[in-house]
């Protein structure tokens, strides 16, 4: 049986895609006490892609190098590849039936390695896109705007997906801020979505780029367009809001800290005095001694309270900003 692929390599901009860059070996497996498979590509001067596999326990070889040849068909200027795979001369594996009738997406994202660098987000966050699969003849002609809204139809479950991870995620990280008991957890929760969200920004260039082929060739409809529009508008102003709460909550944090080194600063002044007051007691005349403890006291004194004043001075501005955003969230929650 045939199996044909569509894969999109992310572009931004139209051209023929060509493998231009080498692919090393890769480690295919969930974790080594599962075992997995070592795979290698290369390309052939048509264009085919032999793969090379053998199976592997905590990394040892424990069976036979196999290889397969994915057959190139055609490409447009848009980044789509049309591959066919036919498994009737193959040994049936577990790496074969991943790709009868589909494509397993750490295969996909593999060869898309040798089409596409990732410059506009991380390595690995395009890594569970599908590949458009087919059993029996597929070609561009027929079947563009159906393989382009399969791709956009991904991207808008992805936007979707993150924007109500980051609302969740958002709301847990002030909840536990705002308990001043797991403050560190928060923040790096805050930072956590401000480093998806900054790849799926990456990712709206590529998204992009295919909705504006969509549009041309009428493949999706302007419902859809706008949807996703909104979406990603919703997600923009909640990683702003993200990035100023996460802003507020690290000078909170130093606060903390600095609340720890007045602590520390006014332990170092009382075992000062404790020093000065045993050489009082061991003084035969104390009135030098007593004077200079005196000094020593209102020194403490004077400093504690200007410390007290300045600690308490950050804390009410911290609290005032952490109300602020407490009650931003619960105005959305009404």
């Amino acid at each position: 049986m045939k199996t044909y692929y569509a894969l999109w390599m992310p572009t931004i901009e139209d051209g023929i895609p060509k493998s231009s860059f080498e692919v090393g070996r890769k480690n295919l497996c969930d974790c080594n006490s599962l075992g997995g498979y070592m795979v290698s590509a290369s390309f052939g001067g048509k264009g085919d892609i032999v793969l090379s596999y053998y199976p592997h326990y905590y990394r040892l070889r424990c069976g036979k190098k196999r290889h397969i040849t994915l057959k190139f068909e055609e490409s447009n200027k848009r980044g789509f590849v049309i591959y066919s795979f036919d498994d009737t001369s193959c040994v049936r594996d577990s790496f074969v039936d991943a790709l009868v009738g589909k494509m397993n997406p750490s295969i996909y994202h593999y060869i898309k390695g040798a089409f596409h660098t990732h410059v506009n987000h991380l390595p690995n966050e395009d890594a569970l896109l599908q590949a458009y699969a087919k059993c029996g003849k597929l070609t561009l002609a027929n079947e563009e705007n159906e393989i382009i809204k399969f791709y956009l139809d991904q991207y808008k479950d992805k936007f979707d997906g993150f924007l109500l991870y980051a609302h969740v995620e958002y709301e847990s990280s002030i909840r536990q801020i705002s308990g001043f008991i797991n403050v560190n957890r928060g923040i790096n929760a805050l930072a956590s979505i401000i480093d998806k969200g900054n790849s799926i920004k990456g990712e709206l260039d590529y998204y992009n780029y295919l909705l504006k082929k969509a549009r041309e060739q009428c493949a999706v409809s302007k419902e859809f367009g706008k949807c996703v529009s909104a979406v990603i508008d919703d997600i923009c102003k909640l990683l702003n809001e993200v990035n100023n709460s996460y802003n507020l909550c690290t000078a909170g944090l130093g606060v903390k800290y600095g609340r720890w080194g007045i602590f520390f600063g006014v332990l170092g002044i009382i075992v000062s005095f404790i020093g000065v007051w045993q050489s009082v007691i061991s003084e035969p005349d104390p009135l030098p001694v007593n004077n200079h403890t005196d000094s020593t006291m209102n020194s403490l004194r004077s400093t504690v309270d200007k410390m007290h004043e300045s600690m308490q001075d950050s804390i009410n501005i911290l609290n005032h900003k952490l109300d602020s955003i407490n009650a931003k969230m619960t105005n959305k929650n009404k």
